[in-house]
């Protein structure tokens, strides 16, 4: 069968070719020929000397025809070069160790494949390239599900051929990332065919890919994995993983991206997907059964797991650990930080809120001072990493405005004595702060004047416009008494009513900005008044936008009565519709984003937070 994208000209091109460079005297093979796995004796060293000597003369023309076909996936064109030459099937046919059934599966060939392998022993199956790769772990790279299960049909020996960097097939599968892939090679290698340390690398990658349901066949194989360490468990890579974002369909990530998180559902931070949550009870219930207490508590200490959540929010996981135990909220890492200092400095508030759950406990836990003898209130002073929750927005005003609100309600939480606490450099949390921020509040105030400067701009544009539209009514005034002539009609009041509002909203823009450019730009304003002022003077500019475009279509309306306008109407309604939805789509982006991710300022403490000490059970459903 033909490959699409092979024509029938290049198929008898290649067959002339093969007649031009060797008479057709060979014995002719029929794919249905059954050969015996030793009727072929090719081995690695002879392959490499038939390539080298095949470079002059018409064996070496036939390789480069092999390699055309099997590129191209021409069927048609390698079977009469296997019926003149069957060595061809097995034959190396470039220089780096290719051989046609290792290009055909690359390129992604199945039907060639299919074809193909019906030529060749089982035997042959197993031959490597100059890497030592199989047939099959080019399948497993690929993620031709159909083709890895027709090799290991026709040879299971090749489920545990080695390359040259000692890799399986299923180990070679996790580089494709091809999760149907993955679970085919998983179904079928037995767990005596890799090591202990190689099935926890290869739960490692499969965490590390978010295949979480790979990861749990993967431990239901040997569970004695979850205790296994390399400097750090599956846990601790588990709990490494960011599950602030979940979007679990298609039509959610859409709807989402369409509409906002505010029209569509506020974000869930921390909420765990179905399978991350039972691999994460699994893991614990079998170090909690492999273990004794003593151990389990070593094991999640070193390196400090409920740090790690505590970087990239994963709250529900903590909420899992500090209910088994609960100790584990002592525990602080080399730079004498708890998982609350942790969260500070990486701007985690669902975290953080989790310190509304330990009462008085929380100035003890929240004591610890770093090398440079920082406290808390301190990292909440340092510029947040560009990773984090608060600096996701683009705009230099508004990442200032969470910094800010950051720093005081972290200021709100902690003793008052922390914020007149000195580090090495001499310097209160505060000091830090403007210190740490002093580009981003430059960055801020020439953002805030570009911005204002523009919008001002634009609305005395239109200003000037609806200004003079409003003296020149459509249709003409009467000449006598000046009057319109279509005041009576109701579209003459909708235009008046358009271009009051226009009018109205491009003056009350033109002020506002006007206000944010002559005001001063301290750090205290970027918090609340310059984000109000600037949502006030957007406001007015919308409604300037919005009103210049309704009073052309109500004067529009109004002029064309004659029979036949509804089309022009029609037409002209269709414009008006997206050019409002366009002003509202960008509109209302700007508007939510300068909202802070919670209430302002006190974004924690009317926070419904889970409870850190309740009971929690931690049986695998």
């Amino acid at each position: 069968m033909n490959n699409p994208n092979s024509s029938a000209s290049e198929s008898t091109e290649i067959s002339n070719q093969i007649s031009d460079t060797q008479p057709a005297s060979g014995v002719e093979v029929a794919p249905s020929t059954v050969i015996e796995p030793n009727s072929v004796d090719i081995t690695q060293e002879n392959e490499n000397q038939s390539w080298k000597g095949s470079r002059r003369g018409s064996r070496r023309d036939r390789h480069w025809l092999m390699y055309r076909a099997a590129l191209g996936g021409d069927w048609p064109a390698a079977e009469t070069l296997l019926k003149e030459d069957r060595s061809l099937a097995c034959a190396v046919i470039t220089e780096r160790g290719d051989r046609a059934l290792h290009l055909a599966i690359a390129m992604k060939h199945k039907k060639f494949v299919q074809k193909l392998v019906e030529w060749m022993s089982s035997s042959e199956l197993e031959l490597q390239d100059a890497s030592g790769n199989s047939a099959c772990c080019y399948a497993a790279i690929s993620g031709m599900v159909e083709i890895a299960h027709l090799l290991v049909r026709r040879n299971e020996g090749l489920l545990v051929a080695r390359n040259k960097d000692n890799w399986i097939p299923l180990q070679m599968s996790t580089l494709g990332g091809d999760k149907k892939m993955i679970t085919f090679f998983l179904e079928k290698t037995g767990v005596e065919c890799l090591s202990q340390g190689e099935w926890f690398y290869l739960l490692l990658d499969a965490i590390a890919s978010k295949m979480y349901d790979v990861a749990l066949k993967i431990l239901e194989k040997d569970r004695t994995l979850a205790t296994v360490r390399n400097e750090v468990t599956a846990l601790h890579v588990l709990a490494r993983h960011d599950i602030s974002q979940v979007s679990t369909t298609k039509t959610a990530i859409f709807l989402k991206s369409i509409l906002g998180t505010t029209f569509y559902g506020r974000q869930s931070y921390g909420e765990m997907q179905a399978d991350f949550r039972l691999l994460a009870e699994r893991l614990l219930a079998e170090i909690q059964d492999l273990m004794d207490e003593t151990s389990v508590l070593e094991l999640l200490r070193n390196p400090p797991i409920l740090n790690d959540a505590a970087k990239v929010g994963n709250v529900e996981l903590i909420v899992m650990l500090t209910r088994a135990y609960p100790d584990l909220i002592w525990q602080t890492d080399n730079n004498q930080y708890s998982l609350f200092h942790i969260a500070v400095l990486y701007r985690q508030d669902n975290v953080f809120s989790l310190i509304k759950q330990i009462g008085g406990l929380k100035n003890f836990v929240i004591m610890g001072m770093d090398g440079n003898n920082n406290n808390i209130l301190h990292l909440a002073a340092k510029l947040g990493p560009l990773n984090t929750r608060n600096n996701i927005v683009s705009i230099s005003a508004l990442q200032m405005q969470r910094e800010l609100a950051w720093f005081k309600e972290v200021e709100a939480m902690v003793p008052s004595w922390f914020i007149e606490m000195r580090n090495n450099d001499q310097k209160k949390p505060r000091e830090l702060f403007s210190d740490e921020h002093k580009d981003l509040v430059r960055e801020s105030e020439a953002w805030m004047r570009s911005t204002a400067d523009s919008c001002m701009l634009i609305a005395t544009i239109i200003l000037t416009v609806v200004y003079a539209a409003a003296f020149t009514a459509p249709g003409g005034n009467n000449g006598e008494t000046g009057i319109p002539i279509l005041v009576q009609r109701s579209w003459f009041t909708c235009f008046f009513i358009f271009e009051a509002l226009a009018l109205f909203g491009s003056t009350l823009c033109i002020i506002t900005f006007w206000s944010i450019t002559s005001s001063g730009f301290e750090e205290d304003r970027f918090l609340d008044i310059l984000p109000y002022q600037l949502k006030f003077g957007l406001s007015g500019l919308f409604g300037s936008l919005i009103g210049a475009i309704s009073a052309f279509m109500s004067a529009y309306c109004l002029v064309f009565v004659e029979e036949g306008a509804w089309l022009v109407k029609s037409t002209l309604l269709l414009i008006y519709v997206m050019l409002v939805l366009a002003i509202c789509s960008r509109f209302s982006e700007l508007w939510f984003k300068m909202r802070l991710p919670k209430s302002l300022p006190r974004m924690l403490s009317n926070r419904k937070s889970q409870s850190l000490f309740s009971g929690y059970d931690t049986t695998v459903i």
